[in-house]
Protein backbone atom coordinates (compact mmCIF):
# COMPACT_ATOMS: atom_id res chain seq x y z
CA UNK A 1 0.00 0.00 0.00
CA UNK A 2 2.98 2.06 0.85
CA UNK A 3 4.47 1.87 -2.28
CA UNK A 4 1.38 2.27 -4.30
CA UNK A 5 0.98 5.66 -2.58
CA UNK A 6 4.38 6.62 -3.75
CA UNK A 7 3.52 5.90 -7.11
CA UNK A 8 1.22 7.99 -6.94
CA UNK A 9 2.98 10.94 -5.05
CA UNK A 10 5.64 10.78 -7.89
CA UNK A 11 2.78 10.52 -11.24
CA UNK A 12 0.83 13.49 -9.23
CA UNK A 13 4.24 15.62 -8.87
CA UNK A 14 4.98 14.80 -12.49
CA UNK A 15 1.86 15.65 -14.01
CA UNK A 16 2.01 19.06 -12.46
CA UNK A 17 5.90 19.58 -13.31
CA UNK A 18 4.52 18.80 -16.85
CA UNK A 19 1.31 21.43 -16.92
CA UNK A 20 3.65 24.20 -15.67
CA UNK A 21 6.48 23.27 -18.35
CA UNK A 22 3.83 23.33 -21.25
CA UNK A 23 2.03 26.36 -19.71
CA UNK A 24 5.25 28.42 -20.49
CA UNK A 25 6.33 26.94 -23.50
CA UNK A 26 3.51 27.15 -25.34
CA UNK A 27 2.17 30.48 -24.01
CA UNK A 28 -1.16 31.40 -23.90
CA UNK A 29 -5.47 51.08 -31.79
CA UNK A 30 -4.05 49.30 -28.41
CA UNK A 31 -4.42 52.16 -25.93
CA UNK A 32 -8.10 51.22 -25.03
CA UNK A 33 -8.00 47.07 -24.63
CA UNK A 34 -7.94 45.64 -21.39
CA UNK A 35 -5.79 42.92 -20.23
CA UNK A 36 -8.29 39.93 -21.21
CA UNK A 37 -8.28 41.51 -24.56
CA UNK A 38 -4.59 41.93 -24.34
CA UNK A 39 -4.60 37.90 -23.37
CA UNK A 40 -6.93 37.10 -26.38
CA UNK A 41 -5.03 38.63 -29.03
CA UNK A 42 -2.07 37.14 -28.24
CA UNK A 43 -3.46 33.84 -28.13
CA UNK A 44 -5.06 34.20 -31.27
CA UNK A 45 -1.09 35.52 -32.95
CA UNK A 46 0.43 31.59 -31.07
CA UNK A 47 -2.57 29.69 -32.97
CA UNK A 48 -1.40 31.20 -36.06
CA UNK A 49 2.10 31.33 -35.59
CA UNK A 50 4.29 29.37 -37.82
CA UNK A 51 7.18 28.99 -36.18
CA UNK A 52 8.93 31.02 -32.88
CA UNK A 53 12.09 30.77 -31.17
CA UNK A 54 11.97 30.51 -27.26
CA UNK A 55 14.78 30.49 -24.84
CA UNK A 56 13.65 29.74 -21.30
CA UNK A 57 15.40 28.89 -17.49
CA UNK A 58 13.79 27.22 -15.24
CA UNK A 59 15.19 28.15 -10.88
CA UNK A 60 14.78 25.98 -8.43
CA UNK A 61 16.21 26.25 -5.03
CA UNK A 62 14.89 23.65 -2.10
CA UNK A 63 15.60 21.61 0.95
CA UNK A 64 14.76 18.57 1.02
CA UNK A 65 14.66 16.18 4.42
CA UNK A 66 17.39 19.00 5.53
CA UNK A 67 19.60 18.90 2.32
CA UNK A 68 19.65 22.24 0.14
CA UNK A 69 20.34 21.81 -3.48
CA UNK A 70 19.97 24.52 -6.29
CA UNK A 71 19.22 23.56 -9.92
CA UNK A 72 19.43 26.06 -12.77
CA UNK A 73 17.58 24.51 -16.42
CA UNK A 74 18.45 26.82 -19.52
CA UNK A 75 17.35 25.86 -23.04
CA UNK A 76 16.86 27.08 -26.53
CA UNK A 77 14.48 26.14 -28.85
CA UNK A 78 13.52 26.66 -32.29
CA UNK A 79 9.76 25.89 -33.26
CA UNK A 80 7.95 25.40 -36.38
CA UNK A 81 4.67 23.75 -36.86
CA UNK A 82 2.50 22.07 -38.86
CA UNK A 83 4.40 19.92 -39.38
CA UNK A 84 6.22 20.18 -35.94
CA UNK A 85 9.81 20.34 -35.85
CA UNK A 86 11.95 21.00 -32.88
CA UNK A 87 15.29 21.81 -32.21
CA UNK A 88 16.16 22.02 -28.43
CA UNK A 89 19.23 22.67 -26.68
CA UNK A 90 18.73 22.22 -22.93
CA UNK A 91 21.73 22.44 -19.90
CA UNK A 92 20.66 21.52 -16.32
CA UNK A 93 23.52 22.15 -13.32
CA UNK A 94 22.41 21.51 -9.76
CA UNK A 95 24.47 22.37 -6.95
CA UNK A 96 24.14 20.94 -2.98
CA UNK A 97 25.51 18.79 -0.65
CA UNK A 98 29.03 19.51 -1.33
CA UNK A 99 28.81 17.74 -5.19
CA UNK A 100 28.19 20.01 -8.34
CA UNK A 101 26.50 17.58 -11.58
CA UNK A 102 25.69 19.56 -15.20
CA UNK A 103 24.00 17.95 -17.86
CA UNK A 104 23.15 18.91 -21.62
CA UNK A 105 20.72 17.09 -23.65
CA UNK A 106 19.86 18.07 -27.62
CA UNK A 107 16.72 16.47 -28.67
CA UNK A 108 15.19 17.04 -32.07
CA UNK A 109 11.13 16.25 -32.88
CA UNK A 110 10.35 15.69 -35.73
CA UNK A 111 6.34 15.18 -37.25
CA UNK A 112 6.13 13.03 -40.69
CA UNK A 113 3.60 12.31 -43.00
CA UNK A 114 1.58 10.04 -41.23
CA UNK A 115 0.72 12.69 -38.07
CA UNK A 116 3.30 10.06 -36.13
CA UNK A 117 5.45 12.39 -33.35
CA UNK A 118 9.02 11.41 -32.71
CA UNK A 119 12.01 12.70 -30.46
CA UNK A 120 15.01 11.80 -30.74
CA UNK A 121 17.35 12.73 -27.41
CA UNK A 122 21.52 12.89 -26.90
CA UNK A 123 22.36 12.98 -23.10
CA UNK A 124 26.04 14.57 -22.82
CA UNK A 125 26.87 12.68 -26.28
CA UNK A 126 25.57 9.42 -25.96
CA UNK A 127 24.23 9.56 -29.05
CA UNK A 128 20.38 9.30 -29.95
CA UNK A 129 17.79 7.76 -28.01
CA UNK A 130 14.34 7.63 -29.92
CA UNK A 131 10.89 8.11 -28.10
CA UNK A 132 7.43 7.99 -29.86
CA UNK A 133 5.91 11.21 -28.59
CA UNK A 134 2.52 11.36 -30.33
CA UNK A 135 0.23 10.45 -27.27
CA UNK A 136 1.95 12.86 -25.63
CA UNK A 137 2.11 15.65 -27.84
CA UNK A 138 -2.14 15.07 -28.35
CA UNK A 139 -2.46 15.02 -25.03
CA UNK A 140 -0.72 18.52 -24.81
CA UNK A 141 -2.88 19.89 -27.34
CA UNK A 142 -6.05 18.83 -24.67
CA UNK A 143 -4.50 21.39 -21.90
CA UNK A 144 -5.26 25.11 -21.24
CA UNK A 145 -3.77 27.37 -18.94
CA UNK A 146 -6.38 29.60 -18.05
CA UNK A 147 -5.29 32.83 -16.64
CA UNK A 148 -7.70 34.71 -14.36
CA UNK A 149 -7.24 37.89 -12.44
CA UNK A 150 -5.37 39.71 -15.60
CA UNK A 151 -4.68 42.97 -15.11
CA UNK A 152 -2.09 45.45 -16.78
CA UNK A 153 0.46 46.50 -14.25
CA UNK A 154 2.19 48.71 -16.82
CA UNK A 155 0.95 50.51 -19.75
CA UNK A 156 4.33 50.65 -21.47
CA UNK A 157 7.63 49.07 -20.63
CA UNK A 158 10.39 48.24 -23.02
CA UNK A 159 11.53 44.66 -22.99
CA UNK A 160 14.46 43.05 -25.48
CA UNK A 161 13.95 46.47 -26.99
CA UNK A 162 10.09 46.00 -27.99
CA UNK A 163 7.57 48.20 -26.57
CA UNK A 164 5.05 45.92 -24.66
CA UNK A 165 2.43 45.89 -22.16
CA UNK A 166 2.82 44.26 -18.91
CA UNK A 167 0.23 42.32 -17.57
CA UNK A 168 -0.11 39.64 -13.83
CA UNK A 169 -2.28 37.29 -14.18
CA UNK A 170 -3.24 33.64 -11.78
CA UNK A 171 -4.24 30.40 -12.87
CA UNK A 172 -6.06 28.77 -10.29
CA UNK A 173 -4.80 25.62 -8.25
CA UNK A 174 -8.26 23.96 -9.37
CA UNK A 175 -7.41 24.63 -12.99
CA UNK A 176 -4.55 23.09 -12.96
CA UNK A 177 -6.40 19.69 -11.75
CA UNK A 178 -8.72 20.19 -14.82
CA UNK A 179 -5.31 20.15 -17.29
CA UNK A 180 -4.09 17.14 -14.84
CA UNK A 181 -6.60 15.00 -15.60
CA UNK A 182 -5.38 14.72 -19.53
CA UNK A 183 -1.83 13.29 -18.44
CA UNK A 184 -3.82 10.72 -16.07
CA UNK A 185 -4.17 12.21 -12.35
CA UNK A 186 -7.99 12.07 -11.96
CA UNK A 187 -10.07 14.95 -9.98
CA UNK A 188 -11.21 11.07 -8.15
CA UNK A 189 -7.87 10.00 -7.55
CA UNK A 190 -7.14 13.06 -5.70
CA UNK A 191 -10.20 13.09 -3.87
CA UNK A 192 -9.52 9.46 -3.46
CA UNK A 193 -6.37 10.34 -1.33
CA UNK A 194 -8.12 13.76 0.88
CA UNK A 195 -6.22 16.20 -1.42
CA UNK A 196 -8.20 19.30 -2.15
CA UNK A 197 -6.87 21.48 -4.80
CA UNK A 198 -9.32 23.98 -4.89
CA UNK A 199 -8.30 26.04 -1.64
CA UNK A 200 -4.45 25.71 -2.51
CA UNK A 201 -2.19 29.44 -3.69
CA UNK A 202 -2.87 30.15 -7.39
CA UNK A 203 0.28 30.15 -9.25
CA UNK A 204 1.28 33.58 -10.48
CA UNK A 205 2.05 34.70 -13.99
CA UNK A 206 3.36 37.88 -15.52
CA UNK A 207 3.58 38.24 -19.22
CA UNK A 208 4.88 41.09 -21.30
CA UNK A 209 2.97 41.53 -25.04
CA UNK A 210 4.35 43.21 -27.97
CA UNK A 211 1.98 46.48 -28.08
CA UNK A 212 1.71 46.16 -31.84
CA UNK A 213 2.10 42.48 -32.78
CA UNK A 214 0.10 41.08 -29.87
CA UNK A 215 2.90 38.64 -29.37
CA UNK A 216 4.32 37.39 -26.46
CA UNK A 217 7.76 38.80 -25.62
CA UNK A 218 8.42 37.19 -22.31
CA UNK A 219 6.66 35.17 -19.40
CA UNK A 220 7.53 34.43 -15.84
CA UNK A 221 5.87 32.08 -13.72
CA UNK A 222 6.12 31.79 -9.93
CA UNK A 223 5.12 28.28 -8.28
CA UNK A 224 6.88 28.79 -5.25
CA UNK A 225 3.43 29.03 -3.22
CA UNK A 226 1.48 27.09 -5.10
CA UNK A 227 3.92 23.87 -5.00
CA UNK A 228 5.24 24.24 -1.19
CA UNK A 229 1.38 23.86 -0.56
CA UNK A 230 1.00 20.96 -2.70
CA UNK A 231 3.71 18.91 -2.07
CA UNK A 232 2.63 19.60 2.23
CA UNK A 233 -0.70 18.27 1.34
CA UNK A 234 0.52 15.29 -0.99
CA UNK A 235 2.93 14.15 1.82
CA UNK A 236 0.34 14.40 4.26
CA UNK A 237 -2.15 12.58 2.59
CA UNK A 238 0.28 9.85 1.26
CA UNK A 239 1.13 8.77 5.01
CA UNK A 240 4.45 10.20 4.34
CA UNK A 241 5.10 12.94 6.68
CA UNK A 242 8.47 11.69 7.28
CA UNK A 243 9.25 13.41 4.00
CA UNK A 244 10.12 17.03 3.84
CA UNK A 245 10.70 19.39 0.85
CA UNK A 246 10.24 23.21 0.85
CA UNK A 247 11.19 25.15 -2.23
CA UNK A 248 12.36 28.80 -1.88
CA UNK A 249 12.56 29.60 -5.29
CA UNK A 250 10.69 28.11 -7.87
CA UNK A 251 10.52 30.51 -11.35
CA UNK A 252 10.22 29.89 -15.37
CA UNK A 253 11.06 32.57 -17.08
CA UNK A 254 10.39 32.42 -21.07
CA UNK A 255 11.22 35.08 -23.62
CA UNK A 256 10.03 34.46 -27.23
CA UNK A 257 10.81 36.01 -30.25
CA UNK A 258 11.33 35.63 -34.44
CA UNK A 259 7.62 34.89 -34.59
CA UNK A 260 6.94 33.22 -38.13
CA UNK A 261 10.70 34.34 -39.22
CA UNK A 262 12.90 31.24 -37.43
CA UNK A 263 15.57 30.18 -39.96
CA UNK A 264 15.12 26.41 -40.78
CA UNK A 265 17.67 24.12 -39.50
CA UNK A 266 19.20 20.39 -41.08
CA UNK A 267 18.36 17.23 -39.24
CA UNK A 268 21.59 15.19 -37.85
CA UNK A 269 21.60 11.66 -38.87
CA UNK A 270 20.31 10.20 -35.74
CA UNK A 271 21.56 6.66 -36.69
CA UNK A 272 25.00 7.58 -36.04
Amino acid sequence: MKSMKKRFAAGALAAVMAFCTFANATPVSAKSLTAKQYLTKMQKVIDKAKSYEVTQTIKMKGTTDGVTSESTQKSTEKVFLNPIKVKSVQTVTTTGDGSDASQKTVTYIVEDEDKNITAYIDLDGSGYMEMDMTELYDTASELESPMTSAKIVKKSEKVNKVDTVKISAKIKAKDIMSSMEALGISAEDMEAYGIDMSKMSPVKVTVWINKKTYEPVKMVTDMKDFINEFMAILFEAMGMEDVTATYDTYKTTATYKNFNKVKDFKLPNFDE
